[in-house]
């Protein structure tokens, strides 16, 4: 288990219920909304663009989004976080 992981995957956690939250509970307009709503899957979202497929995404729900895109960044905070902390222990382990 990485303990670093679990911490870069609950902060992105927490920015996406923060964003969530204050995107429904904030008084928003509808532009706003979907500003905050974005703002976590901004950066997926836009490299799907990139590569022509967003066609595809454009009837899906929020939550679907979420999925796609979320799911492989938690995944990708966990090994980064892994691999971090692998590091650190094979760096102490030479020192001693």
């Amino acid at each position: 288990m990485s303990r670093t992981g679990f911490v870069l995957c609950a902060l992105y956690a927490a920015l996406i219920a923060s964003c969530v939250t204050y995107a429904f509970l904030g008084g928003l307009d509808e532009k706003s909304r979907f500003v905050f709503l974005q703002i976590p899957i901004v950066l997926q979202s836009a490299v799907v663009d990139m590569l022509g497929f967003s066609a595809i995404l454009q009837n899906i729900t929020w939550v679907t989004a979420y999925i796609i895109f979320a799911g492989p960044v938690f995944m990708s905070l966990y090994a980064l976080g892994l691999i971090r902390d692998s590091m650190r222990i094979a760096a102490h382990a030479k020192q001693k």
